[in-house]
């Protein structure tokens, strides 16, 4: 006897009948060996649960009793494939589209040729991409099996008169980006791209060139970084050598230092001694000296000026006050505060305005008597590269 709800599934059976005239046809069942679950009286019938295989054993039944029963509703894990039996032929059609879609998404059916720089004729196109199938960029091909860099690089080499080339793989169509070399481009010794000042390399972008260097490289002023003396080099054939005009972006670390001194010792002038002055009216350019005291011959003073207003006269008093001189000694924590803000200047003056400050040190000095003195060094990060012309 199967049970309903066991591995196998189960429906749900309803039976349209007067009250009371589906226990007959329950009991039926059970003498055929169906075993009903969940059976609950409605108002128009019964309901109830049975065993998927026992559907045959209970139609049996309801032919003989002459009932019409119906299946309302389906459970279990083997419905699930006896649906995709039944639909198989559509499941097999859309496995088949996601495959096609996924082939025609990978794969690069045609090359276009983008002309970049704008200065290529039609023919001149028909010219590089029969250069390009013989690089290798042949269609169709797997977008995963396109090696753009080697592909750029033998184009290069076989056409001179290119200035760049890319291949980009991201639509259907397979493009190829080039720009022709412009007549600043070439010259006959090429032009490099050398280090503008000392620094550690960062990041190295060549745009047109070959580059001399690599990241996390020390490089000094006048270093070449991008050359404009390329050369092509290919297994079983002659080097090219192509002169153009290098250009790039070469990022590099680069350091600033200021260096300032604070004496400990200051040196301030005390108003005292001996005074002298004038006393002047002045009315409509008209000036009058109402008192005019001994010559200034100070050589430390304190100058003090009033000026007042009377019946229309400007009155005004100059004093001149000796100043003495009085010694105090500075702090050590202020004045080592004072030389590294000064310091810090000094190194800032020196930063170009395209540089980014990325990192500050200071150090202590104290190898002058009497003062002490601070070193700061501030790091940044800034593009280096300029052309040899530029120098």
């Amino acid at each position: 006897m199967r049970i309903p709800g066991e591995r196998g599934g189960s429906a749900e059976v309803f039976l349209p009948c007067e009250s009371g005239g589906g226990e007959s046809f329950l009991r039926r069942l059970a003498a055929a060996g169906v075993s009903v679950a969940a059976a609950r009286k409605e108002k128009d019938g019964v309901r109830f649960r049975v065993a998927a295989a026992d559907l045959p054993l209970l139609r049996a039944a309801a032919a003989s009793e002459n009932v019409h029963p119906r299946v309302v509703a389906f459970g279990g894990a083997v419905l699930f494939p006896r649906y995709l039996r039944r639909r198989l032929p559509v499941w097999v059609t859309l496995g088949l589209i996601l495959v096609a879609l996924l082939f025609v998404s990978s794969v690069s059916w045609r090359t276009e040729i983008v002309d970049d720089g704008g200065g290529l004729s039609a023919g001149e196109k028909r010219e590089i991409a029969a250069a390009a199938r013989e690089a290798g960029l042949k269609t169709p091909v797997l977008k995963s099996a396109v090696d753009g860099r080697e592909i750029a690089h033998s184009l290069l080499r076989r056409c001179p008169d290119l200035s760049w080339a890319e291949v980009e793989t991201g639509g259907v169509a397979l493009k190829l980006h080039v720009a022709a070399r412009t007549e600043a481009e070439t010259g006959p010794g090429g032009d490099d791209v050398v280090a503008a000042k000392d620094g550690v390399i960062k990041q190295l972008l060549v745009l047109r060139g070959q580059g001399r260097a690599a990241v996390g490289q020390t490089v000094r002023k006048g270093d070449v970084l991008i050359s404009g003396h390329v050369v092509y080099e290919e297994e079983g054939r002659e080097p090219v050598f192509v002169d153009t005009a290098a250009k790039g972006v070469v990022t590099a670390a680069v350091w600033y230092e200021g260096v300032a001194y604070v004496s400990l010792a200051a040196v301030s002038g005390s108003p005292g001694g001996a005074v002298t002055g004038s006393v002047r009216a002045e009315k409509d350019g008209a000036e009058v000296i109402l008192f005019e005291g001994p010559g200034n011959d100070f050589d430390d003073f304190v100058t003090g000026t009033r000026r007042l207003s009377l019946f229309g006269w400007t009155v005004e008093a100059v004093s001149y006050r000796r100043s003495a001189p009085r010694l105090s000694r500075r702090k050590e924590e202020r004045a080592l505060a004072a030389a590294e803000k000064k310091a810090g200047n000094l190194a800032e003056r020196e930063i170009p305005e395209n540089a980014v400050i990325v990192g500050r040190q200071r150090r202590v000095l104290r190898d002058v008597p009497g003062a002490v003195g601070v070193a700061v060094t501030l790091e940044t990060e800034e593009d280096i590269a300029m052309t040899a012309g530029e120098r």
